[in-house]
């Protein structure tokens, strides 16, 4: 891979997922000494085709590859980013785009009204989702990594398709058959995963994804960001479950725990074998890292 230390990153990254490591690991991403920042390329117009023009994406992606250095443990990856509401557009939502954002159209007002889920190899956001991954393992000829895509899985993916507000009340009024959707739903993903994580792996020996982790053997990150809103009980009743069943699936695993609101369920996560890790994201307006040892050495022990 260009502009980082590929050799060190790999042993740097197994010596990491074996516990071997006696310095953590440091990454960062850098501006070149000579980085030339005043030739992108041209963006499209049409703001949707910022993202899903594969021609200017890997133009773009070039163009910062050639510009930054990746420095300690940091190494270049992208991939199919169509923001974190892809797995809801696969199974029925629509996504919106916003020039470095995007969020999800949903699709229905409340659980009873959405159709049962399935994953259908037609959708038009798995379509894009693959189109454009293989144009990037195809473009990227060991010059950068390709990484899976960005999933919110289980309760997140039924806020994609009828907001978190809704959630919540169906929780209370419809509690069967948001189980039901969320046992779809994870039926789904295994395929869509499976069939993504094919592709890639097809052409690149080893795994990544958004957190830009490297990995001989397969592995993702799972997060659950409705936690937030839920009790622990809930948590445990119908997040626990599905997220177990993604480790299981995997060879190594992260759990993304995002913002203080979902410090409640961190006892719940520890409890499970299944995962070798969490990120703490402590979120805008909390103290600063300094404020947080003492959990990492919590989340640590």
């Amino acid at each position: 891979m260009k502009n980082c230390n590929e050799s060190r990153v790999r042993a740097r990254y197994e010596s990491f997922w074996n516990g071997d490591n006696d310095t953590p690991l440091l990454c960062v991403v850098a501006p070149k000494d000579n980085a030339r920042w005043d030739d992108a390329p041209a963006a499209p117009d049409e703001i949707a085709q910022r993202w899903l023009d594969a021609e200017y994406v890997i133009a773009r992606n070039r163009y910062i590859l050639e510009n930054t250095a990746y420095i300690g443990e940091a190494f270049p990856v992208f991939f199919a980013n169509f923001g974190p509401d892809i797995l809801g557009a696969i199974l029925g939502c629509e996504i919106e785009f916003g020039d470095d954002t995007s969020w999800a159209v949903h699709a229905a007002e409340d659980i009873a009204s959405l159709p049962p889920v399935r994953f259908d190899e037609n959708s038009k956001w798995f379509r894009r989702m693959m189109e454009m991954t293989q144009a990037l393992l195809s473009d990227s000829r060991g010059d950068y990594a390709v990484g899976n895509n960005d999933f919110h899985t289980g309760l997140d993916a039924l806020v994609s398709m009828i907001g978190p507000e809704q959630l919540c009340v169906d929780l209370l009024t419809e509690r069967e058959t948001v189980e039901q959707r969320l046992h779809e739903c994870a039926d789904a993903y295994e395929q869509i995963f499976a069939r993504e994580n094919r592709l890639i792996r097809s052409k690149q020996n080893f795994s990544t994804n958004w957190m830009g982790h490297y990995s001989r053997k397969n592995w993702y990150v799972t997060s659950c960001d409705f936690s937030a809103l839920i009790s622990p009980a809930m948590f445990e009743e119908l997040a626990i479950p599905y997220l177990k069943r993604e480790m299981r699936a995997l060879d190594r695993s992260f759990y993304h725990l995002d913002g203080k609101d979902a410090l409640r369920h961190l006892p719940a996560l520890l409890a499970l074998p299944e995962l070798d890790g969490i990120q703490w994201v402590y979120g805008a307006g909390a103290p600063t890292a300094r404020h947080w040892i003492p959990l990492l050495q919590q989340i640590q022990a």
